[in-house]
């Protein structure tokens, strides 16, 4: 179904959002899409959804969870980028679980430092999708981080991106 950018349709009166739109057919982003379209209906001026900054999961095993540009896609459109990868073998958290396979992979742009994306394999990286989109739209800086980590324990992504930001691998603890 065609519909523009607060989900009308061609036909007055009618909207569409979910599995039946442009997007990926999750519950989630059915969610905000909703939200938006209603926000519009109302006379709010919200801003259009960017699907990009939608996290996505993938329940199989091992789990699966991104969020934004792909490093393909970000070369492709015109980004030279920064990667850093962090595996979970690495961690004491992980080996101590029995779950030590699997990685955190964040793609930087290395003009601006801007965060362009996450991508998890492994076990409970649906768990940690909320923490890398928190991070992408946060955009903190270290004092932030580290307050945050503590509160939400999420050591993976934050060294990974402390390690490409800073070609310094921190030790919180």
């Amino acid at each position: 179904m065609v519909v523009d950018d607060f989900y009308r349709t061609n036909v007055q009166g009618i909207y569409a959002i979910g599995d039946i739109v442009k997007g990926p057919a999750l519950a989630h982003v059915a969610s905000a899409e909703g939200i938006l379209c209603v926000e519009k209906i109302a006379g709010l001026e919200p801003t259009p959804l960017d699907y990009m900054n939608l996290p996505a999961c993938t329940y199989s095993q091992p789990e699966v969870a991104s969020v934004g540009y792909t490093e393909q896609a970000a070369k492709e459109a015109g980004y030279a980028i920064k990667v850093g990868k962090f595996p979970f073998s690495a961690s004491g958290k992980a080996q101590a679980a029995g779950a030590p396979t699997g990685f955190v992979k964040v793609i930087f742009d290395a003009q601006y430092g801007e965060w362009l994306g996450a991508h998890m394999i492994g076990h409970n990286v649906t768990d940690m999708k909320l923490s890398s989109l928190c991070i992408h739209i946060l955009r903190c800086r270290k004092l932030l981080w580290k307050l945050w980590l503590l509160l939400t324990k999420k050591l993976f992504i934050f060294r990974v991106y402390f390690l490409v930001t800073t070609n310094d691998l921190v030790d919180f603890f």
